[in-house]
Protein backbone atom coordinates (compact mmCIF):
# COMPACT_ATOMS: atom_id res chain seq x y z
CA UNK A 1 0.00 0.00 0.00
CA UNK A 2 1.21 3.68 -0.87
CA UNK A 3 1.00 6.33 1.23
CA UNK A 4 0.57 9.81 -0.43
CA UNK A 5 1.21 13.10 1.39
CA UNK A 6 0.14 16.63 0.14
CA UNK A 7 1.03 20.40 1.07
CA UNK A 8 -0.79 23.08 -0.04
CA UNK A 9 0.81 26.46 0.08
CA UNK A 10 0.54 29.08 2.88
CA UNK A 11 -2.87 30.97 3.22
CA UNK A 12 -3.29 34.12 6.17
CA UNK A 13 -5.55 31.87 7.89
CA UNK A 14 -2.39 29.12 8.47
CA UNK A 15 -0.67 32.36 9.90
CA UNK A 16 -3.74 33.10 12.04
CA UNK A 17 -4.07 29.61 13.61
CA UNK A 18 -7.86 29.71 12.18
CA UNK A 19 -9.40 26.02 11.43
CA UNK A 20 -10.39 25.38 8.35
CA UNK A 21 -11.96 22.96 6.02
CA UNK A 22 -15.44 24.36 4.85
CA UNK A 23 -14.46 27.29 3.04
CA UNK A 24 -11.62 27.66 0.20
CA UNK A 25 -9.50 30.63 1.32
CA UNK A 26 -6.72 31.54 -1.40
CA UNK A 27 -2.69 31.19 -0.65
CA UNK A 28 -1.04 34.42 0.15
CA UNK A 29 2.08 35.55 -1.86
CA UNK A 30 4.25 33.23 -0.47
CA UNK A 31 2.24 30.25 -0.85
CA UNK A 32 1.87 31.12 -4.53
CA UNK A 33 6.08 31.34 -4.33
CA UNK A 34 6.14 28.02 -2.41
CA UNK A 35 5.58 25.60 -5.06
CA UNK A 36 8.15 26.82 -7.57
CA UNK A 37 10.87 27.12 -4.66
CA UNK A 38 9.95 23.17 -3.69
CA UNK A 39 10.34 22.50 -7.24
CA UNK A 40 13.96 24.45 -6.99
CA UNK A 41 14.99 22.27 -4.11
CA UNK A 42 13.75 18.97 -5.13
CA UNK A 43 15.70 19.93 -8.37
CA UNK A 44 19.12 20.75 -6.25
CA UNK A 45 18.33 17.23 -4.27
CA UNK A 46 18.31 15.41 -7.55
CA UNK A 47 21.32 16.69 -9.06
CA UNK A 48 23.26 15.91 -5.37
CA UNK A 49 22.29 12.75 -5.81
CA UNK A 50 23.51 12.37 -9.35
CA UNK A 51 27.07 13.96 -8.58
CA UNK A 52 27.43 11.95 -5.19
CA UNK A 53 27.03 8.56 -7.34
CA UNK A 54 29.76 9.95 -9.90
CA UNK A 55 32.11 10.72 -7.05
CA UNK A 56 32.21 14.59 -7.35
CA UNK A 57 32.07 16.03 -3.73
CA UNK A 58 28.74 18.60 -2.97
Amino acid sequence: MAEHFVRHGQTDWNLEHKIQGRIDIGLNAEGRVFPFLDAIRREYAGRDVLLVAHGVSV
